[in-house]
């Protein structure tokens, strides 16, 4: 008889959220715990760290890796790619990946460590808040100052191109020149609706704008909510 042994092979899959969509896990993005993983037929779920590891494995085999996709979430496909997965084998290895249809196959060879990363974007989410500085009772003439507040929860994707459109009531004349903002700013003045371009906002971060004006002669005695 003849018996020959051979070393296992393991697989380290990381789940990122990848915040930029390029399909490749930059060292500003964060990893994803609590993802399902699917290695064949073997289901994992990533850990705090957003990893998992398929250990035992028998080299020079193909294995089929997956995920479940979980709501709100969308996969990660470069352009001119097909799937949101890519790995990385050793130096030496004789081994390689490969894309078959949507699907990523995966081949670790004897002995060998391959880590795997899986990338996923999720939808955007903005929040917006809009207060004024004049909540007790004003008259003709005095100023009110309105403050934005633009944010991007940390667990919502970025948010590029942003653009705010914005109103104040009928009768309070915006004050030229009285806008700020920490980020962006006014590119309609408001003549018409005012509209803000705050370019890119990363989860996790806010924008605050202000700006002020003036209640006209025409305004009559009422509430007027913050629109």
């Amino acid at each position: 008889c003849t018996f020959i042994n051979t070393q296992c092979a393991t697989v380290i899959v990381t789940k990122y959220n990848d915040l930029n969509r390029n399909n490749v896990q930059d060292t500003h993005e964060p990893t994803l715990p609590g993802w399902d993983i699917v290695l064949d037929q073997t289901h994992q779920t990533t850990g705090s760290e957003g990893t998992t590891i398929f250990n035992n494995l028998i080299p020079n085999q193909e294995y089929k890796l997956d995920e479940i996709l979980q709501v709100n979430w969308h996969r990660s496909i470069a352009p001119k790619e097909r799937t949101n997965i890519y790995c990385v084998y050793p130096p030496q290895s004789e081994s390689e990946g490969y894309v078959n249809g949507t699907d990523y196959i995966v081949e670790p060879g004897p002995g060998e460590i391959v880590h795997c990363y899986v990338g996923n974007f999720r939808d955007v989410v903005l929040n917006l808040t809009k207060t004024n500085n004049r909540p007790a009772p004003t008259t003709v003439g005095d100023i009110v100052t309105y403050t934005l507040v633009v944010s991007v929860p940390a667990d919502s994707g970025v948010s590029y191109n942003t653009l705010v459109t914005d109103l104040p009531p009928e009768g309070f004349e915006y004050v030229v020149g009285s806008e700020t903002a920490t980020q962006g700013g006014l590119t309609q003045a408001y003549g018409s609706p005012g509209q803000w371009s705050l370019g890119t906002i990363l989860p996790g971060h806010s924008v605050t704008l202000t700006y002020r004006t003036l209640i006209t002669s025409g305004v009559n005695a009422g509430t007027y909510p913050d629109i």
